[in-house]
């Protein structure tokens, strides 16, 4: 009896996205980078593939580092004075060490060793020889932090790419190519590590129908035909109606258990994998990987809702530094004898000098948000109004749903749900 599609993509959407961690979260916080040199053979390979790798780097659909690129021999000597240079927060350099290393083996092929006309009436395995060339690369990556000139991230990775060849045939690659793959895992690991990610959720589902009745086994039949052709919103529609029907079948729960899943209902899934366990008695092997594997992923949104939380408490705690800083100046400009040859000049727009505008501005907004609209910030929570205070009017807009749009402002951009910033990237 069948028993499952193996692993699968479930949906074709964003929604089927898994959001991780960095797998060093302090790190992450560090977004303005520059790659410096990387000594040893194959270092500048290295280190230009890195800095393309985090380039590209993206989370939830908006690129995540801004890279700063400088003259890399400089930061050898002095990473921090080097980064400072480039007004970056964070440098990346280490040390490369590549090998490439051949082994000879002996192989059997089937060789004809006897031939009448074009035909062979006789085969015989023989021995032939062969060549396996690797190439072993290991690099230990560090990153400085400018602020403070500490290393707060180091590991070393190592990675092997290889190609064989037996006598008589032709080398299917070059040792270029071999150093290249190499490159490409230790790199694409290292963006893992120091910035969130997302990832394809895969999971199995169930085939069998066992125990339904027949008119609900051939909707079942329909939904996994409907899945297989990656038409999951029907599949997951079938297997509802289905469970309406035919309440407490394991493999329907367990589907939409798949369903609750790939559309980031992770509390619901994990519902309907346990029920499932409950029902089979615990001991199927996709069914606790299912459990596993959704425990995870709300571990990590619970890590990533912590990290956001504690920026948003970091940009608070200074915004409101600077909202106390300015109440006071505001306070004094109200206050202070102001000469009567020298007034001072009005802020274009508003006929007000700049502490009365940012004194008006905190009466009207409050503290924090009116100090960041006289500083032109954004901050989560604001409102259109406030943006447009702050900003001015968008270079262009866009509109994501009925409750949700972003707005564009040169390189950055302000997401807004039901009316309010709940992103700036």
């Amino acid at each position: 009896m069948r028993r499952g599609l193996g692993a699968v993509p479930v949906f074709g959407s964003r929604r089927a996205l898994g959001r991780f961690p960095a797998r060093v979260p302090t790190v992450s916080e560090i977004r303005k980078i520059s790659v410096a040199g990387f000594d040893g053979q194959g270092g500048g390979a290295f280190a230009t593939a890195l800095e393309a790798e985090l380039y590209a780097a993206s989370f939830d659909g908006q690129r995540y580092f801004t890279m700063v690129s400088g003259q890399r021999g400089q930061a050898a000597a002095d990473a921090v004075r080097y980064g400072r240079s480039l007004g970056a927060q964070g440098v990346l350099l280490g040390q490369t060490t590549l090998g490439m290393n051949n082994e000879n083996y002996q192989s059997t092929t089937s060789q004809c060793v006897q031939r009448e006309g074009d035909k062979c009436k006789r085969w015989e395995q023989v021995k032939v020889a062969c060549t396996r060339r690797t190439a072993d690369l290991t690099v230990v990556v560090r990153m400085v932090q400018i602020s403070n000139g500490q290393i707060v991230y180091s590991d070393t990775k190592s990675a092997s790419a290889g190609d064989s060849w037996c006598q008589g045939q032709t080398r299917d690659s070059t040792d270029e190519a071999l150093v290249a793959s190499a490159i490409t895992r230790i790199t694409a690991d290292v963006r893992r590590d120091i910035a969130p990610y997302n990832d394809v959720l895969k999971a199995t589902l169930k085939e069998t129908a066992a125990g339904l009745p027949k008119p609900q086994a051939e909707q079942f039949a329909m939904a996994v035909k409907a899945a297989k052709a990656q038409n999951m919103i029907e599949a997951c529609r079938l297997w509802t109606e289905i469970d309406q029907a035919a309440p407490q079948h394991s493999w329907t729960i367990y589907n939409r258990g798949v369903c609750a899943e790939s559309g980031g209902d992770y509390a619901g899934a994990l519902e309907r994998y346990r029920q499932t366990q409950l029902f089979i008695g615990g001991g199927d092997r996709i069914v606790n990987e299912a459990v596993a594997r959704v425990r995870a992923l709300m571990e990590a949104e619970g890590q990533l809702s912590a990290e956001a939380a504690r920026r948003d408490r970091a940009a608070k705690a200074r915004a409101a530094e600077d909202a106390q800083r300015a109440a006071e100046e505001a306070e004094a400009a109200l206050t202070r004898p102001k000469p009567p040859k020298k007034p001072r000049p009005p802020v274009k727009g508003t006929g007000a000098a700049p502490d009365a505008r940012k004194a008006q501005l905190i009466a009207k907004y409050g503290a924090a948000i009116g100090a960041a609209i006289y500083n032109r910030q954004v901050l989560l929570g604001m409102t259109y109004e406030q943006v447009r205070a702050s900003r001015g009017a968008p270079s262009s807009l866009k509109k994501q749903s009925a409750t949700s749009e972003v707005w564009i402002y040169g390189a950055m951009t302000v997401t807004f749900t039901n009316g309010r910033v709940t992103a700036v990237r």
